[in-house]
């Protein structure tokens, strides 16, 4: 089990590694565009546009910060599918036929390699967000903390969800990608009917942010759900499709 761990991280160094990179690229954009609005060519603009003026400064700040956080999740649900891929393609179920490892030991194994990758990712995330608001002079409160949780949990939600397809359709498998463009829809239709809503019943601008407020809490509250319902139902699922031989990859 300890063979396949260190397998899933020196087969995905590179993944990894590009992954963290990218997160930290993010993070040094975004704060170079939030020094030039304190200090460079984007304050004038944004001072004559008026969005200087009371919290709007700091509703963009906390958007950025979604944003990374989300940019975050995507990067831990790319290096998981990729470590599902390199398996596939490598047809390595046969190696793991040959191993003392049964079939329950396998799929927990990809939870922990998950886990880990997650935890570094979040930790990372944490870290460069409060640099990000403290070089935009914000005091970093409960609430930014919450934007942090929110943008991780629509991803671990996402993953949990993918890994038994996976494990039941294969990485590369029409079923995975149907799956995930029907996400994107359904997401697509439900911020569409939103901004339709907002828009035929004449939505104020702190009303609309007081709804935004709210689903960032509901999503900050889902991150740690994920973790302790998701992840053992999300792992039952794949060990049980594991068990029943419903695949023919792993």
């Amino acid at each position: 089990m300890k063979g396949l761990f260190l397998k899933d991280i020196l087969t995905q160094k590179k993944q990894i590694i590009r992954s963290i990179m990218g997160i930290i690229g993010i993070a040094a954009f975004l704060i170079l565009v939030i020094l030039s609005i304190y200090y460079g060519n984007l304050r004038t603009a944004l001072l004559n546009g008026g969005f200087l003026e009371g919290n709007t400064l700091r509703n963009m700040i906390w958007i950025f910060s979604f944003v990374f956080a989300a940019f975050g999740g995507i990067m831990v649900n790319g290096v998981i599918s990729a470590s599902f891929e390199e398996d596939e393609n490598a047809d390595f179920g046969k190696v793991c036929v040959s191993l003392p490892v049964s079939r329950k030991e396998r799929v927990i194994t990809k939870y922990l390699y998950y886990f880990s990758f997650l935890t570094l990712s979040f930790f990372l995330n944490y870290g460069l967000q409060r640099i990000m608001f403290a070089v935009a002079k914000i005091d970093y409160t409960l609430e930014c903390f919450l934007i942090l949780l929110a943008g991780f949990s629509c991803f671990v939600l996402i993953t949990l969800f993918d890994i038994p397809f996976i494990y039941r359709f294969g990485a590369k498998s029409r079923i995975v990608f149907l799956e995930h463009i029907v996400l994107v829809v359904i997401l697509s239709v439900l911020i569409l009917v939103g901004m339709n809503f907002c828009m035929k019943h004449d939505v104020s601008a702190g009303q609309l942010l007081g709804v935004i407020s709210g689903m960032i809490n509901t999503l900050a509250v889902l991150f740690p759900l994920s973790l302790f319902v998701g992840v053992p139902v999300s792992a039952l699922c794949s060990i049980q499709i594991q068990k029943k031989g419903r695949n023919c990859i792993w």
